[in-house]
């Protein structure tokens, strides 16, 4: 079963690659995850590609991004904004931080956990708005070693009120 998983991953992987070169020739990039879904809530399949550019110099650019893609009715896709995240070597002695990233409920979720002593995980939520993947909430959690117990807090980005999705309004 591991080599099957191995398989399809490598595979996606490939296809990913393929996707960026396709739209970043002129970029060294090589690609790390990739998840499909909609982001957009048009039914069609987005993608968000993760991304490391070799060439980067680490002490002034992490070299890690997101590179989103809108999917559209023909089958081709238009690029979106990039997101920033930690780069392989943000994550103290637990190395890369990059905990993956998945798409759930039209949302784009990014996670990435590091540290020493002091260890630290963050959960950042992007949703599709005005033709832009915008930053909406962000989980982070400590722990410390010698301390029992988390720190954590929740952030919602946005500075207006948001409503909630229709599934979650309860019924009267």
């Amino acid at each position: 079963a591991s080599d099957v998983y191995k398989r399809q991953k490598e595979e996606q992987r490939q296809e990913a690659q393929t996707i960026l070169d396709q739209f970043y020739p002129e970029e060294a990039l090589t690609a790390e995850d990739m998840v499909k879904g909609d982001l957009d809530g048009d039914g069609i399949a987005d993608l968000a590609v993760t991304g490391f550019d070799e060439t980067a110099d680490e002490a002034y650019d992490n070299g890690r991004k997101i590179y989103l893609f809108r999917g559209q009715a023909d089958g081709s896709f238009r690029t979106l904004t990039t997101i920033d995240t930690l780069g392989p070597g943000c994550g103290g002695i637990y190395g890369d931080p990059y905990d993956g990233i998945l798409i759930t409920d039209g949302r784009l979720v990014v996670k990435v956990y590091g540290g020493s002593n002091w260890r630290w995980g963050y959960t950042d939520i992007y949703q599709y708005e005005n033709g832009e993947m915008k930053k909406k909430w962000e989980l982070g959690m400590e722990e410390y070693v010698f301390t029992p117990g988390y720190d954590f807090y929740i952030t919602n980005t946005c500075l207006l009120y948001t409503s909630p999705s229709p599934r979650d309004k309860r019924q009267s």
